[in-house]
């Protein structure tokens, strides 16, 4: 994986607070290790209820 490769090992998740859908804000703040982050895909994007830019 090429985060991996470039010394990436965690994917911190912030969101636009309160413009954010539920399902972003549940997730605001947690840290993932870049596996977990593959493995558990904690928020598709297809489920997002707001426009991403």
């Amino acid at each position: 994986m090429a985060y991996q490769q470039k010394g990436i090992e965690r994917v911190f998740v912030f969101t636009g607070g309160d413009a954010s859908c539920s399902e972003c804000q549940k997730l605001s703040g947690r840290v993932y290790t870049i596996d977990e982050a593959l493995r558990e895909k904690p928020h598709s994007l297809q489920d997002v209820q707001f426009p991403v830019a």
